[in-house]
C-alpha cells in the first residue's frame, strides 16, 4: 500500500490539451499547454553518482513541492555554510502519446545556483544564477507513453562565477539553496509563440497599444498563416484586435508588430486604481488555432523629467515612497510559496503605506510582481549583485545574461518603472567597470526602450562623472539637511536611505521611537524638495546576512519589520499614515505601549485631527505638527502624569471621527494567543501560511516582556519553525504548510508553562482548483485570502 501511495504522489500524467482544462474562459489558454510541475518531486540532499538516471532507485527519499528550500534554517543565528552543497530534485511522469510531434519545455522560475537538467539520464541543459527563469526543451529525450523522469542537479555552493558571489567574502545577504520557485511543463505546436511583447505608445487623445511578438516555426516544412492580437477586458470582453500575416521557412524565426487602437472605453493603470487587461496573441493557420499566448498588461505612460527632477505617471507628478525589500523568509530562506510573496507586495501596499518598491538586489519572484501589477505597487527591477564586479569574462557575461533574463522575463508588468542594471554600490570610482555597464545599459535599452536603465551607486562616488542612465539612482545614507547634494541634469531617485543601527523588536520603547523619527525625518526631506523624484528606504524587512564579519549568520535588524513581516515598533504604522484616507481609507495609530509614567504621546494619523484620551479624560482635538513636509505629519500630546491604563486616539475629518485606536498598559501575562494569516489552504504541498502566537494579558494586551518558551504541535500538516522556541517582545511567528493533495484540516496546538493554553488552531485545506500553478496570474484560486 505505501508504494502505490508514493508512486501515486511522484508519477504525474500530463494529459492530451483537450483534457488539460487549464484556465477558466474567457482567458483558456488552449491548444497551448501550461501545467504545474511543481509538486511531486523526490528529493536527494546529497550529490548521488546515478542520479541523472531513470532507473535510479530513489524510493527511500522524500517527496517534496517547490518552491523547496534545500534545508531548513533557525530564523536568527546558524551556520552560513548549512544550505551550500548539491542536491538532486528527481520527478517521475509520463507523457501521452496523443501529444507526438508538440514540443514539451520545462520552465524553472529560480533554481539556486547553478542546475543541471536531465531528462531520462539525457543531459539537457545548464543555468547559471537562480534568480530569472530559464527553459529547457525535453522533446529530444522524452518517452512517449512511458515513465520518463526528469532530474535536476542543483549545486547550490559558493559560485564565485555567477554574481552576486564572487568578492573574497559575501556580504550582504544569502543566496540559500534549491529549487526556490516554480516549476511548470509547457506544450507548445512546433509553429508557436516564444514571446509577446507589449508597450503603450501613448494615451492622448486615445491610449495605444504596441505589440511585438517573436515566432518559431520547428517544423520541416514552410509555416504560413496570421497573428491575431486581441485586448480583453478582465470580464472577457474584446476591446480591440488587430492581425498580420507571416510567412517562415522551416526552422525559422520572425518577428511581427501590430497596433492596437486608438483604445476607447479603456481605463489607465496607476498606482490608485491599477486596472489590467490581458492580452492574446493568437497563431492561426485558416480556421485551425495553432497557437495562444496570453498575458496580463496596464495601459500606461511613466516620465521622467529632467529639468523638474519629477517622476509623472499618465501625466501626473507622483512622489515616490518606498521601500527595498529582500526575500529573505525565516526558515525557508528564498524559497516562499506564491501565498507569502504575494502577501509581501500587499504589506508594502497596504500596511506601510508605500508606492514603491525597490526588488534589492536581484530580480524578485513573478509572483510578486504579478501581485505588485494587480494592486499598484512600483517597482525598481534588479540584476544580482552587492558591493562586487567580477573582472573575469564568465562572471561578467553571467551578469549581462542576468539583465537579458530579468528585462525578457519582467517587460509586461506595467509596475517596473526603472531597471537596475549597475553593481549595487559595487564600483568605487566612476571610470571603474565602464565596458560592463556599456554592455548592460545598451541591453536594457535594446531589450526595452520604455523604461530607463538604473543602479544604485554611493553617493559621494559619482558627481559629474560617467553616467550613462537617464535617472541617476542614488544610495544616500547623509542627513537629509544636506540635501540636494550636487546633481547633473537628470532625474534623481535615492535608492536606499535609513538607519544602519540595529533594532530589533526586543528593545525599548524609547529606542523605537527614535527609529521611527530617524525614518520620518528622511520622509519628510523627501517632500521637502520638489526635485527629488523620490526615496526608497532601507528596508522593508530584516533579514538573514553575512554583514557585521560574524562568522555565524546572524539577523540585520535595521528595517522596518522583523523577519516574520511583523511590525517592530511604530515605524510602519507612521509611513501607512501617509496614504491618501480618501483612497485607502482613514487610519490612526497611537506609537506608545501606555507603559507607566509615559509624558509624550505620539500619533500616527492620515485625518485632519486627532482626539487623545487618557483613562477616559479627553485631552482635546489637535492638528499634526510633526515632520510638517510628509503628506500627513504626525501628532504630538504631552501629559501631566501617567501612571498606567488606557490611552485612546480618535481621528477626525471635519466633524465625523473616522478611525479609533486603544493601547492598554500590559499586565502579567495570563494566557496564549494564535493567529493565521490565511484561512483555507491549498493542498499542493508548498502552500504555507504564517501563524502568530502571542502572550497577553487578561485585557488581550500583548505583554512586550515576555520570553518564555512555547511548544508547538501540528497535525495533518507540516510545521515549518523552531521548536520549542521563545517568545521575542511577547510574540513569535511559525509557518503551517500542507501535504500535497491531502486535504484533513490542520491542527495547529500551542502551550507553555505558567500560561493558559488557546483553544487549537484549525486550518481548512482544499485542493488546487486547476492544473495550474496555485495563485499564478491566472488562477486566483486562494487569493480571496489576501484581500
Amino acid at each position: 500500500m505505501l508504494d502505490r501511495i508514493r508512486t501515486g504522489l511522484i508519477v504525474c500524467t500530463f494529459l492530451s490539451l483537450g483534457e488539460l482544462g487549464l484556465a477558466q474562459a474567457p482567458f483558456d489558454i488552449a491548444p497551448r499547454g501550461e501545467l504545474n510541475f511543481s509538486t511531486g518531486w523526490v528529493f536527494l540532499d546529497h550529490d548521488a553518482a546515478g542520479a541523472s538516471q531513470r532507473d535510479f532507485d530513489d524510493h527511500a527519499f522524500p517527496v517534496v513541492s517547490v518552491p523547496h528550500a534545500n534545508v531548513l534554517t533557525p530564523h536568527e543565528t546558524f551556520d552560513p555554510d548549512m544550505f551550500r552543497f548539491v542536491s538532486w530534485y528527481r520527478k517521475h511522469f509520463q507523457a501521452e502519446t496523443s501529444l507526438r510531434g508538440k514540443q514539451v519545455f520545462a520552465d524553472f522560475q529560480g533554481v539556486m545556483t547553478v542546475a543541471e537538467v536531465y531528462l531520462n539520464g539525457q543531459l539537457l541543459g545548464r543555468h547559471s544564477g537562480g534568480y530569472t527563469r530559464f527553459s529547457v526543451e525535453l522533446t529530444p529525450a522524452l518517452k512517449w507513453g512511458e515513465e520518463n523522469v526528469l532530474a535536476v542537479r542543483v549545486d547550490s555552493r559558493e559560485q564565485k562565477q555567477v554574481p552576486p558571489e564572487g568578492a573574497e567574502k559575501m556580504f550582504g545577504y544569502y543566496l540559500f539553496g534549491g529549487i526556490q520557485r516554480d516549476v511548470e511543463l509547457r506544450v507548445v505546436d512546433r509553429l508557436h509563440i516564444e514571446w509577446a511583447y507589449y508597450t503603450t505608445l501613448g494615451i492622448q487623445p486615445q491610449p495605444q497599444v504596441k505589440a511585438q511578438v517573436s515566432l518559431s516555426n520547428g517544423r520541416a516544412q514552410e509555416a504560413s498563416g496570421e497573428l491575431l492580437v486581441r485586448l480583453l477586458a478582465p470580464d472577457g470582453k474584446e476591446m480591440s484586435s488587430a492581425q498580420a500575416s507571416f510567412r517562415m521557412a522551416a526552422g525559422g524565426k520572425q518577428e511581427l508588430v501590430v497596433r492596437l487602437g486608438p483604445l476607447r472605453g479603456v481605463q489607465l493603470w496607476d498606482v490608485d486604481h491599477p486596472q489590467r487587461y490581458v492580452v492574446m496573441a493568437e497563431v492561426r493557420q485558416g480556421t485551425a488555432l495553432v497557437d495562444r499566448h496570453r498575458t496580463w498588461i496596464g495601459i500606461r505612460r511613466i516620465h521622467w523629467d529632467a529639468e523638474t527632477g519629477e517622476f509623472s505617471l499618465n501625466g501626473r507628478p507622483l512622489k515616490l515612497r518606498g521601500m527595498s525589500r529582500h526575500q529573505t523568509f525565516a526558515y525557508v530562506g528564498g524559497a516562499a510559496p506564491n501565498r507569502l510573496q504575494r502577501r509581501d507586495a500587499r504589506i508594502l501596499k497596504y500596511q506601510m503605506g508605500l508606492n514603491m518598491m525597490r526588488s534589492s538586489h536581484y530580480p524578485p519572484d513573478p509572483e510578486f510582481l504579478d501581485e505588485c501589477d494587480r494592486i499598484g505597487l512600483l517597482v525598481m527591477d534588479e540584476l544580482p549583485s552587492w558591493q562586487f564586479i567580477g573582472q573575469s569574462r564568465e562572471w561578467q557575461d553571467n551578469a549581462v545574461q542576468a539583465v537579458r533574463e530579468m528585462i525578457l522575463r519582467d517587460r509586461n508588468h506595467p509596475s517596473i518603472i526603472v531597471w537596475g542594471v549597475r553593481g549595487n554600490e559595487a564600483s568605487p570610482r566612476e571610470e571603474d567597470d565602464r565596458g560592463l555597464y556599456q554592455r548592460t545599459y545598451n541591453l536594457a535599452r535594446e531589450l526595452d526602450p520604455s523604461r530607463p536603465p538604473g543602479g544604485a551607486r554611493l553617493s559621494d562616488a559619482w558627481h559629474g562623472k560617467f553616467v550613462p542612465e537617464e535617472v541617476e539612482t542614488v544610495n544616500d545614507y547623509t542627513d537629509p539637511s544636506h540635501w540636494p547634494q550636487p546633481v547633473t541634469t537628470k532625474p534623481w531617485l535615492i535608492t536606499e536611505y535609513g538607519d544602519p543601527e540595529q533594532f530589533p523588536i526586543w528593545v525599548g520603547q524609547g529606542d523605537l521611537l527614535r527609529f521611527t523619527f530617524h525614518w520620518m525625518k528622511y520622509l519628510d526631506g523627501l517632500y521637502s524638495h520638489p526635485e527629488i523624484a523620490g526615496g526608497i528606504g532601507w528596508a522593508a524587512f530584516d533579514y538573514n546576512t553575512p554583514e557585521f564579519n560574524n562568522p555565524v549568520a546572524v539577523t540585520a535588524h535595521h528595517c522596518v519589520d522583523d523577519i516574520f513581516r511583523l511590525p517592530k515598533g511604530f515605524e510602519s504604522y507612521a509611513l501607512a499614515s501617509q496614504a491618501d484616507p480618501a483612497l485607502y481609507g482613514p487610519m490612526v495609530k497611537i506609537m506608545s505601549r501606555a507603559s507607566p509614567n509615559t509624558r509624550e504621546v505620539w500619533v500616527a494619523s492620515n485625518a485632519q485631527e486627532v482626539e487623545l484620551w487618557v483613562n477616559g479624560n479627553s485631552l482635546g482635538r489637535a492638528k499634526p505638527t510633526e515632520f510638517p513636509h510628509a503628506p500627513h505629519p504626525l501628532f504630538h500630546f504631552k501629559l501631566d502624569a501617567f501612571e498606567g491604563g488606557i490611552i485612546e486616539a480618535r481621528a477626525w475629518i471635519g466633524e465625523k471621527e473616522v478611525a479609533r485606536d486603544t493601547v492598554r498598559t500590559p499586565g502579567r501575562a495570563r494566557k496564549l494567543q494564535l493567529q493565521a494569516d490565511d484561512n483555507p489552504l491549498i493542498a499542493d504541498g508548498a502552500d504555507m501560511t504564517r501563524v502568530v502566537v502571542s502572550a497577553v494579558d487578561e485585557h488581550g494586551t500583548v505583554v512586550p516582556r515576555e520570553d518564555r518558551r512555547v511548544f508547538i504541535d501540528v497535525a495533518n500538516g507540516e510545521f515549518v519553525g523552531e521548536n520549542p522556541i521563545h517568545l521575542e517582545a511577547g510574540r513569535i511567528a511559525f509557518y503551517v504548510q500542507t501535504r500535497e493533495g491531502r486535504t484533513l484540516p490542520i491542527t495547529v496546538r500551542v502551550s507553555a508553562a505558567g500560561l493558559e493554553s488557546p483553544e487549537p488552531l484549525r486550518l481548512e485545506v482544499k485542493l488546487p482548483a486547476n492544473s495550474l500553478v496555485p495563485l499564478s496570474d491566472f488562477d486566483m484560486e486562494g487569493l480571496s485570502t489576501l484581500n
